[in-house]
């Protein structure tokens, strides 16, 4: 039962339309009153297979964000329209200012879009994307271009040193606090930075002219998206076509930094006037399609050079899994004293069926949400299926399992997984340890030590990531600014952002989470050891070593052992952290299987990988689960 209609973006039409779900508008939108308003290029962005399957509501493209308050403090003169490479280079180095933690261009190192900005810059110096429907990128233009975007951070040093795991979110807050001076973004965040710095302190210009006199800006559209099988596909139409009048239209664009596809609305004041959005405006004579829109099944829409291209989807089978049946045995006593009715099962029987039947509802309940995901994530991994190639499914037997020998990350993510887990794992302990014998001892305000011990391990995983990312924050973080007071440091450190850092970093971030639950489970076992026993060792003359090594240890070992084989278990089963922090990176240095697996299903949604993953870290832990089961069953016999 699909909706009526849908508000998405640009890149998700095609996908509709391979699924054959979409509604065909053509007929409709070239009837309508507003239809030759909209722009060419917005028409582009929703036209799959020859015909319109979207209204293109709101559009936007990528420009040049400047600090014009800083201009005039530095004397730097504003760019110009038509300028170059050079000339975003010369502004970038004269905007840098590494005594005050100031830089001159703030680069996006994380996501889709990184690799966007970049390919801009291959195109200004003449490369090529796609030709005739080939990727034809591996050129020397765009390796040139490439390489002198890279070195904007590598080697001129105008980057701050979060470029590496900088993504929308680093790149607009760095330009907000006074980090960077320049950035590339699209209009969605002009509004915003008019809170941050102020409508006065910024404006745009579009990106530069490269050596080849060509440039591009990427075009986006927002669109407004009717299905089929919709039960009211007038009223959508109805509904859709209200949403592009001026009143609804105005009201969304303004409201979220963004641009009408009506020509009409776009050269209005608020519009125009506004320096803004000045930079964006300028950039629709050369604005294109982006290519990323090209892969089958996304509704590929251009060539390199803006010329419509169109790749066939097919819908995806939709299969559903074998019913499985089964019958209850039922036992019968014939052991009655009197010709009386004999009940149809005896007491014990319905005793037994009593007690099943109690437990139904949990194992309805564990075989929907454990062993059903378990067995279809066993059946995926077995299908070649990859969302934006709907075309390609079928069964393709043990062809995943094959891959993952070939799978350099995924040897890595195993390593790192170790390192992860067993680093982690056993500093926890020891500061859990640690933390439990000082919080046993007898001393004023002990009961608010221990409480507010317990803190790291209440606050929400996600919460925690989010805050050490803030203390490693490079530019404005807690942790480079104690230690520069401390005159321990000279340069900033990007911790997060460098390979042989960032994995230290996240394992330190999970042993402050996970030392409380150490603590208070040993805890719990010192203060059930009877104090007879230390006291009688100490007639003995033990020493206070030896009464450790002699008495705690052993009494604490099943708690220990259980204590740290549950830990491993959840270690191994806890990625989230690592997902906020670093998202595996930089250069997959903090890539373990489990964020592998995330980033394999949503990032390039290729569910069938994923599954085979999923399906191999499940044997893992099942194996790892036996042997926990031997070695606490063995303590269990000896105490």
């Amino acid at each position: 039962n699909p909706p009526d209609c849908c508000q998405v973006w640009d890149n998700w039409v095609g996908e509709f339309e391979g699924m054959g779900a979409v509604e065909d508008l053509t007929a409709k939108a070239k009837e309508w009153k507003h239809y030759k308003d909209v722009l060419p290029i917005a028409w582009q962005t929703v036209t799959v297979h020859n015909k319109i399957a979207s209204l293109p509501w709101v559009v936007t493209n990528d420009g040049v964000y400047y600090r014009t308050d800083r201009l005039k403090e530095y004397g730097i003169k504003a760019p110009k329209d038509d300028w170059s490479f050079d000339d975003f280079l010369a502004t970038a180095k004269a905007f840098t200012k590494p005594d005050k933690n100031q830089y001159g261009f703030g680069m996006r190192g994380q996501g889709t879009w990184a690799v966007l900005y970049a390919t801009e810059f291959m195109y200004a110096n003449g490369a090529q994307v796609l030709k005739d429907g080939k990727v034809v990128i591996n050129s020397k233009e765009a390796a040139e271009a490439l390489d002198w975007y890279l070195d904007l951070f590598r080697k001129h040093k105008v980057c701050p040193p979060s470029v590496p795991t900088d993504g929308w979110r680093g790149i607009v807050e760095g330009f907000g606090r006074g980090i960077t001076n320049t950035y590339i973004h699209n209009s969605g965040s002009a509004e915003e930075q008019k809170g941050f710095v102020g409508d006065k302190n910024f404006s745009t210009v579009p990106l530069p002219l490269g050596p080849a006199k060509k440039r591009a800006s990427f075009y986006f559209s927002e669109t407004l998206t009717a299905f089929n099988k919709g039960k009211s596909r007038d009223g959508a139409w109805r509904f859709m076509s209200w949403l592009m009048e001026d009143e609804p239209n105005l009201m969304y664009t303004k409201g979220l930094g963004l641009l009408p596809s009506r020509k009409s609305l776009a050269e209005r004041p608020e519009f125009t006037a506004d320096p803004a959005y000045q930079g964006f405006l300028k950039s629709f004579p050369f604005s294109m399609v982006s290519p990323y829109l090209a892969y089958a099944g996304w509704g590929g829409k251009i060539d390199s050079e803006g010329v419509p291209l169109f790749r066939q989807g097919v819908p995806r089978e939709v299969r559903r899994g074998p019913h499985e049946e089964h019958d209850l045995g039922m036992a019968r006593e014939a052991t009655l004293a009197a010709p009386v009715a004999r009940p149809l099962l005896s007491r014990r029987a319905r005793e037994i069926l009593t007690g099943y039947l109690y437990l139904l509802p949990v194992a309805i309940a564990l075989g929907g949400t454990v062993l059903f995901p378990i067995l279809k994530a066993m059946q995926m991994s077995l299908y070649n299926h990859v969302l934006i190639k709907p075309q390609e499914y079928g069964f393709v037997g043990l062809t995943n399992y094959a891959r993952l020998f070939h799978d350099d990350i995924f040897w890595l993510s195993l390593w790192n997984y170790f390192l992860w887990v067993f680093g982690s794992v056993s500093f926890q302990f020891l500061g859990g340890f640690a933390a439990a014998l000082l919080l046993h001892q007898a001393f004023r305000g002990r009961s608010l030590v221990r409480t507010l011990t317990l803190l790291p391990w209440i606050i929400p995983g996600v919460v925690v990531a989010l805050i050490w990312e803030f203390i490693y924050q490079p530019n404005y973080g807690l942790l480079n600014d104690v230690l520069s007071r401390l005159g321990v440091m000279t340069e900033r450190v990007a911790w997060l952002s460098s390979p042989i850092l960032a994995m230290p970093a996240v394992i330190l971030t999970n042993i402050w989470r996970g030392v409380p639950f150490f603590a208070i489970m040993l805890l719990a076992g010192l203060q059930a050891i009877p104090t007879e026993l230390y006291e009688a060792a100490r007639v003995d003359g033990a020493s206070v070593t030896q009464r450790f090594w002699h008495i705690t240890v052993p009494m604490l070992r099943p708690i220990i052992v259980v204590a740290t084989a549950t830990r491993i278990v959840w270690t191994f089963n806890y990625a989230d952290l690592i997902f906020v922090m670093t998202s595996g990176g930089p250069a997959n240095a903090t890539q373990i299987t489990s964020t592998y697996t995330l980033m394999q299903a949503y990032s390039n949604l290729d569910f069938g990988y994923a599954a085979t993953l999923s399906v191999v870290l499940l044997l893992i832990m099942l194996g790892f689960t036996i042997f926990y089961l031997r070695i606490t069953r063995g303590l269990e016999s000896t105490t």
